[in-house]
């Protein structure tokens, strides 16, 4: 399966977008752990969507002008000295992130819901009670029931195309266990944590309680001094 990338590093800065405009729509953690903590709290359910080719419902202005080159090996019927006019925001494009939120905020309008006025990818619908947050094209939901999602992974897939990935168990690379019996929730980083451990060669060092041995001293005279020290540091 093959993806047409435009190459965006070739745009100009106030021609073919504006610098202030090339944000992608990320949740703030504080807004994701808040919201984790009350569906734990009140037993709400918490499910996860992947949207596919996100960035492709993203619609560009009749009044950008932005011109591509036709890929190569594909035959689009394209003749010599001709070009493209975009009309979607494909990938690699500086502004696709940013019209790719601009759409599905006008998804969420359609569906009921408001944009949270602290985090601008926080959603939120008051009847039936529903949080979505986003992290560009990976959906995070909360609601009361089972139902209530289900209804609305239905509204969602007939507008666009997602994945239903099911309960959350990964957020960020954050894993995700839930107690429900206690109504708890535990963020872990334990496999960031291991993934740095197996980059540098240290899988196979033993814990300690005490990170370091508490009878050495440290001086200035042990910092690097040499370029070969430094590197090595």
């Amino acid at each position: 399966q093959s993806q047409t990338v435009v190459r965006g590093f070739n745009q100009i800065p106030d021609v073919n977008y504006f610098p202030d405009e090339t944000f992608a729509s990320v949740a703030k953690l504080a807004s994701a752990r808040a919201i984790l903590s009350m569906a734990a709290k009140n037993e709400m359910e918490i499910h996860q969507m992947d949207i596919k080719s996100a960035y492709l419902y993203g619609k560009l202005d009749e009044n950008e002008n932005i011109y591509m080159k036709a890929p190569p090996g594909i035959d689009i019927g394209v003749k010599q000295g001709q070009c493209l006019k975009l009309r979607l925001a494909l990938y690699g494009l500086k502004q696709a992130g940013r019209r790719w939120y601009m759409r599905f905020r006008e998804i969420m309008t359609q569906l009921g819901f408001r944009r949270s006025d602290f985090d601008h990818a926080v959603f939120y619908c008051r009847n039936p009670f529903a949080i979505i947050f986003i992290h560009v094209d990976d959906m995070t939901l909360v609601t009361k029931t089972i139902d209530i999602m289900n209804r609305l992974k239905k509204g969602i897939g007939e507008i666009i195309e997602v994945v239903d990935s099911g309960e959350i168990h990964w957020l960020l690379g954050i894993e995700i266990r839930r107690d429900r019996a206690n109504k708890s929730i535990h963020l872990s980083q334990r496999s960031y944590i291991d993934t740095i451990l197996a980059r540098f060669g240290f899988t196979d060092i033993k814990p300690l309680s005490i990170p370091f041995d508490p009878h050495t001293c440290l001086t200035k005279d042990l910092c690097p001094t040499t370029v070969e020290e430094i590197a090595f540091m």
